[in-house]
């Protein structure tokens, strides 16, 4: 006699899985563009369609940039300002039950920041009867993300003024020191100019100011 044998196989779900590891993404600093990396080339699943997967990304590193997934599962990730470095991005695949992870490398090139004189509309400096002598140092006013110790900063100065009957400039590479003469015949409120430019050394990029001299009592 024949017998039947009924065999069930019982459906199982298969996890979701990425189809190729993710090339690493290279950047340069203060890149101003948000980049957009669509990721549906990178993912696969046997049971569901890509359309109902869910992707999340969370940076695991260097805080150098901001990473997030918008719809239509698409990394954008935007640059930190004067941020630079190597950090990851995981990304998480779902099929709403069974994820797995997968690591990108993000690597942000540095550039070279200009140092910039911190004081906008220039340097003022006022000379009495009471202060007749005031020194300016230069690198306190000067901020620059690349050199915070500021050593490799070049100043420079010029000015076109007739000075030397009423007033004294010495310069020490970094640091002005004006002094009032007595008796000075220049009129109260005269200012007197001095255009300083500040470099960072070896790329020369640069930023300048002027400094305003004048005599008030």
């Amino acid at each position: 006699a024949r017998k039947t044998i009924m065999i069930t196989i019982n459906n199982r779900n298969d996890a979701p899985y990425f189809t190729m590891p993710f090339p690493d993404k290279v950047l340069d600093e203060d890149f101003t563009q948000t980049i957009t990396i669509p990721l549906d080339n990178f993912i696969a699943d046997k049971d569901d369609a890509k359309s109902s997967l869910e992707l999340t990304a969370v940076l695991v590193g260097e805080e150098i940039i901001n990473a997030q997934m918008v719809s239509g599962h698409v990394l954008k990730i935007t640059p930190v300002k004067d941020a630079y470095g190597e950090t990851y991005v995981q990304i998480s695949l779902s099929d709403g039950r069974e994820p797995v992870t997968q690591m990108m490398k993000v690597v942000v090139n540095p550039k070279n920041d200009a140092p910039q004189f911190t004081q906008s509309g220039g340097i003022q400096v006022a000379l009495t009867t009471a202060q007749p002598s005031k020194q300016v140092h230069l690198k306190d006013l000067v901020v620059d993300p690349d050199d915070p110790d500021e050593e490799n900063l070049q100043f420079t100065w010029q000015t076109q003024e007739e000075y030397a009957d009423d007033l004294t400039v010495a310069f020490d590479g970094s640091t002005f020191t004006f002094t009032k003469k007595a008796d000075p015949q220049t009129p109260e409120g005269f200012p007197f100019l001095f255009s300083v430019t500040v470099f960072d050394r070896p790329a020369y990029m640069s930023d300048s100011t002027t400094i305003f001299v004048t005599f008030t009592g």
